[in-house]
């Protein structure tokens, strides 16, 4: 029993030892720090006066581990009241300070006391947490108490308060000065104005910054000073002055704008370059003296396109270069087109004469969309267009000669081109007349074809020239006034106006079983002119099949030979007369 307690105990303190160990070894993580602090608190000017400026300047650090967004206040305390005068909310990083200002005019004569709390701004709904406290004394003099410009008026009240002397001891030795103040020192001040060109700088003094311009800076310790002006955009600058005891200085500078340049080229050269909508010669050229920050390049060239830049960067002192590729602009004209116009005949010829019309089909396509398309003939608008398209036209009548129709178009960039046609108008030419006496025949009968042709009246005198031709299976029995050669038939004559040319006839004899085409020609030229276009004309004959012979009776031939009994009848009568005699 006593061995089984004992390896109770052993297993117990193994247990308690492990235990321990992982105690032991447990790993605690760090926690972030977030503090701060008031660094100092300076508040200017040095004696306040009632109605006059003040200003604080508070530094605040990090002093936490992480960055920080604080919250500073300021608050007026006097007379058991707590009211918050200024707040300011600001990030900062673990290890940085900041110094927060604060201006205002001084009110009431009298003590003040301020209290400068900083927090921790913490994320709701944790309260914000108070890090530092700082509690500020001073005492505001009356106007009637000091001039703004008697120092030591301002001194005497200022030791009368900290020394308890008697403003009212009386001077005892004599040197026109109270006897309480006779030996304190003095330090003269004087004023400053600053104003600059253009305004809106920062100002430094002795490395304090104390506004922007224009700014007077009052109560100024007299003696040397350094004075520094800072703005966007511009070189800064430096002045050193002395300022004498009372002193007032007038301060008026004109600050410098930091430029560079912009160095613009462009493939091909040659374009007109626009800096800021304002000229500045051609490609390649480096524009010098340009204010820094962002500007706008155009550059233009005949037959390219604007080539535009709306944000050109440009930093002080360096050269930002620009290479344009000008791509070529759209110069060409619309694609037109004019079919072959469609000719509205009257007499069937296939040729455009003298008082006929046309039927014209145009128009017009491009990329860029079509703002107009006009057909022209001879140089009179037919019609108009606004937009791409197909479109048709009929003209007037045409008169004898050559006439131009001509297609305008103009597309959205403002290309202009057109297409022109000429048409060439004949006289009007002979009526022909081509006829025949039969259109279908049996093998070995005839049929007469009739070829004629006429001057209309009001033309000039014409040469017509006749020609027909048969083909293979028929033959020519007889022709009048034609004269044949190599298969065809021709007559030629000159006929006045309104007069009319002998017809060509032939008889054609239908040798071969089936359809023939007979055709003619029909050439004719008026005097002093050139020869027509061939007219043609074609006719069908179709040759059939002999009938078959047959043999008739009596009867029947009686029913197709017409008058058949009459003179059988008179045969039988002659051959009785006849016996008759003999007998």
């Amino acid at each position: 029993m006593k061995r089984i307690w004992c390896l109770i105990a052993v297993i117990v303190a193994i247990l308690m030892c492990v235990g321990l160990s992982s105690a032991a070894t447990e790993t605690f993580e760090v926690v972030d720090s977030h503090d701060g602090k008031i660094i100092s608190v300076q508040i200017e000017p040095e004696h306040l006066v009632s109605g006059q400026s003040i200003r604080d300047a508070i530094t605040v650090e990090n002093t936490g581990t992480v960055r920080i967004c604080f919250q500073l206040e300021k608050y007026r305390c006097d007379g058991g009241r707590h009211s918050q005068i200024e707040e300011t909310e600001f990030w900062l990083d673990a290890g940085d300070s900041k110094a927060v200002l604060y201006n205002g005019i001084m009110g009431d004569p009298g003590e003040r006391v301020y209290e400068y709390e900083l927090y921790w701004d913490r994320t709701w709904p944790t309260s914000d947490v108070l890090l530092d406290t700082v509690v500020e004394e001073r005492r505001c003099f009356s106007v009637e108490e000091v001039s703004a410009n008697d120092h030591d008026k301002l001194m005497y009240y200022v030791e009368v308060e900290e020394l308890g002397t008697d403003p009212n001891d009386p001077d005892t030795d004599g040197d026109g000065k109270r006897d309480d103040v006779d030996e304190r020192p003095t330090t003269p001040e004087g004023s400053i104005s600053i104003t600059t060109e253009p305004s809106g700088a920062s100002v430094d003094l002795d490395g304090t910054h104390m506004g922007k311009t224009p700014l007077p800076l009052e109560d100024v310790v007299s003696g040397s000073h350094t004075i520094k002006l800072t703005k966007h955009g511009y070189n800064s600058k430096t002045l050193t002055l002395s300022l004498s005891a009372g002193g007032v200085e007038n301060i008026r500078e004109s600050l410098e704008p930091l430029t560079g340049s912009i160095a613009v080229s462009s493939d091909p050269c040659g374009a007109d370059i626009h800096l800021d909508g304002v000229y500045r010669g051609t490609t390649p050229k480096t524009i010098s003296d340009v204010l820094i920050g962002s500007h706008t390049i155009r550059l233009y060239k005949k037959d390219y396109k604007d080539y535009l830049l709306e944000s050109v960067s440009v930093e002080a002192e360096t050269t930002t270069p620009i290479t344009a590729q000008l791509i070529p602009s759209d110069t060409s004209p619309p694609t037109m087109r004019i079919d072959t116009p469609i000719l509205i005949e009257r007499n069937n010829n296939g040729i455009l004469e003298e008082g006929e019309s046309l039927e014209i089909t145009y128009g017009a396509t491009d990329d860029s969309g079509v703002t107009s398309i006009k057909i022209l003939l001879d140089g009179t608008t037919l019609e108009s267009q606004n937009r791409a398209g197909t479109y048709t036209a009929m003209s007037n009548p045409l008169s004898v000669g050559t006439h131009t129709i001509r297609v305008e178009a103009t597309d959205s960039r403002s290309n202009s081109g057109f297409e022109e046609i000429q048409i060439p108008v004949e006289r009007t030419g002979p009526s022909v007349y081509f006829g025949t006496t039969r259109t279908t025949i049996n093998k070995g009968e005839d049929a007469i074809f009739t070829l004629s042709a006429v001057n209309p009246i009001g033309n000039p005198m014409m040469t017509v020239q006749l020609i027909l031709k048969p083909p293979s299976g028929v033959s020519v029995t007889s022709s009048s006034f034609a004269k044949a050669g190599s298969g065809i038939y021709t007559c030629t004559q000159t006929i006045e106006s309104g007069d009319n040319v002998r017809s060509i006839e032939v008889r054609l004899t239908g040798n071969q079983i089936g359809t023939h085409e007979i055709a003619s020609e029909v050439y004719y030229m008026f005097e002093g002119g050139s020869k027509s276009p061939t007219r043609y004309e074609t006719l069908t004959l179709v040759v059939e099949p002999e009938p078959p012979a047959t043999t008739l009776n009596s009867g029947e031939l009686e029913n197709r030979v017409p008058g058949f009994g009459v003179v059988a009848a008179g045969m039988i009568l002659f051959a009785i007369y006849l016996w008759r005699k003999r007998a």
